[in-house]
């Protein structure tokens, strides 16, 4: 491979922190108080739905993730990823391309067993789309148009390539 390689971020991807998803637990923000409410406030709240006062999303998005395994079980899949790439010399940008790849995938249909058995395996809940083409989604899926390694997350012979050129 080129020199390029050595400038090449290594990228941690965000994680959540702790999101417990226990019915009579609420996390607390930081800026949040720790201590219990007057016995008033105690008094107002028993008059409301607990599970309305929790505002904090699923961290694993499993409505959505469930909404989206759905759609994409019967139609074509197009998986789009976007590729900047900047020459910067003492913070000045000298150079720069960008471009972007698309992949069309095919997944057969699923039964609603396949679905629920799929998210429930968590494989799913951190995967653009819902799925993973080199996970266990493989066995669902029946075509693919364009480039592999674009589904998996990045289109790497396009970017050497660019590169090359760049």
């Amino acid at each position: 491979m080129k020199a390029w390689e050595s400038n090449i971020r290594k990228v941690e991807p965000y994680v959540p922190g702790e999101q417990p998803n226990l019915p009579d637990m609420v996390k607390l923000n930081t800026n949040e108080n720790p201590y219990p409410p007057s016995p008033k406030v105690a008094e107002a709240l028993q008059k409301f739905e607990l599970d309305s006062l929790r505002l904090y999303p699923d961290p694993a998005s499993t409505d959505l993730v469930n909404a989206l395994a759905e759609r994409y079980h019967v139609q074509a899949d197009q998986v789009y990823t976007g590729v900047a790439l900047f020459s910067v010399k003492e913070g000045i940008i000298e150079k720069k391309t960008t471009f972007h790849e698309c992949t069309d995938v095919t997944m057969v249909s699923m039964t609603e067993k396949e679905i629920a058995d799929y998210v429930a395996s968590g494989d799913p809940m951190d995967k653009a789309g819902a799925y993973g083409i080199q996970g266990l989604a493989a066995i669902f899926i029946s075509e693919i148009k364009g480039d592999y390694y674009n589904v998996v997350g990045l289109p790497i012979s396009r970017v050497y390539h660019e590169i090359e050129q760049f």
